[in-house]
């Protein structure tokens, strides 16, 4: 009995290699070794009852277990835009960012296989009725999350913004779906 507890309080509170959310226990967390000391003793002891330190081993792991897991959630999508963008496209674009991010939920659920690929325009030599601003991201080749349905895999998805920045256009339909995290069959468009 000594050694499975001695197991269950070892590996109970050894932290898992997780980026958003490592700790050193003995300095942020002072507590977590007191209650491995202490329900190691409740559970040894002869006059303890040994199933309720049993019972209190795995309700702490169960909340340990939630709280690793409440941490794992997806790394944010950003853009980052180059010095030397103009000043007009560059407001556009930050202006419109959050608004993307709350009409396409699929940039957030899915930002672990996509890659922001930088921003181009056609400005100063297209038509005015094609004039557009052009945020680019790469999906990745064998992306994880994204179900193969929207057909994504490998795409470069362009985010066409009008130059108000009033109304958003994606043509590819495995990116539009991305967009709206729904299988999309046509072109998106969407007025911010």
């Amino acid at each position: 009995m000594h050694q499975i507890l001695t197991k269950i309080v070892k590996y109970q509170f050894t932290p898992l290699i997780n980026p958003e959310c490592t700790f050193d226990r003995k300095i942020k967390y002072p507590r977590y070794t007191f209650q491995a000391r202490f329900l190691f003793m409740a559970a040894s002891s002869p006059h303890r009852n040994i199933s309720k330190a049993i019972y209190s081993q795995l309700a702490i792991m169960a909340a340990y277990a939630i709280f690793l897991f409440g941490c794992t959630k997806e790394p944010e999508l950003t853009i980052s835009i180059a010095p030397e963008t103009p000043a007009a496209i560059k407001t556009t674009v930050e202006d419109v960012w959050p608004k993307i991010k709350t009409i396409c939920p699929g940039l957030i659920r899915y930002s672990s296989d996509i890659q922001f690929a930088g921003i181009e325009n056609n400005l100063s030599y297209a038509p005015e009725n094609a004039k557009r601003i052009e945020i680019k991201f790469r999906v990745s080749e064998n992306p994880t999350k994204i179900p193969d349905s929207y057909r994504a895999a490998g795409h470069m998805c362009f985010f066409s913004l009008s130059p108000d920045g009033k109304e958003l256009n994606i043509s590819k339909s495995s990116c539009a779906s991305l967009c709206t995290d729904t299988e999309e069959t046509n072109e998106y468009s969407k007025a911010l």
